[in-house]
């Protein structure tokens, strides 16, 4: 024979399934930050050590020099129809072998924008070197008369990949 819920039963049947499907959604909120946000916030962090769950760090490119972190690894882009890992002939006849990305941290832009000689046409370059240890790491463009940087080039020589 089934019984017939009473009013608080029911209401409390109803509350403990409001409480595990709004759990489950901060879990899924947690799980997706985890794998797009690079800088996980404290209390996140500690969520995760109480369920013992890993924490995947976001991949970085580093200076090869003293392995400063300078870029995500998710910051990599295509500039038009250039790839993103291409090969480059400067003036001077040098091959450089350059990864683009949108962002840069840790880094410092050095001298005034050049239009001349630029692999990427409508950007100047400038160049950019780590803010620690002031190695040269590659490039750094913007459009002509504007200061903002657009996106960086990384001198795969100068940089240890992720």
């Amino acid at each position: 024979m089934v019984r017939e819920l009473t009013k608080f039963e029911s209401e409390d049947i109803h509350l403990w399934t409001l409480e595990r499907t709004v759990e489950r959604t901060v879990e899924r909120t947690v799980e997706r930050m985890l794998r797009t946000t690079p800088n996980t916030p404290t209390e996140v962090l500690s969520q995760i050590e109480q369920r013992n769950e890993p924490l995947h760090k976001p991949k970085r490119f580093r200076c090869k020099n003293c392995e400063t972190p300078v870029a995500f690894e998710v910051d990599v882009i295509q500039i038009e129809d250039i790839p993103s890992d291409t090969a480059q002939v400067n003036p001077h006849g040098f091959i450089h072998e350059v990864i683009t990305v949108r962002h840069v941290q840790n880094t410092l832009l050095y001298g005034n924008p050049i239009p001349a000689d630029s692999w990427f046409p409508g950007f100047c370059w400038k160049y950019l070197l780590c803010k620690e240890c002031m190695e040269f790491l590659g490039w750094s463009y913007s459009r002509p008369n504007e200061l903002t940087m657009v996106f960086a080039g990384l001198s795969k020589e100068n940089i240890l990949l992720p």
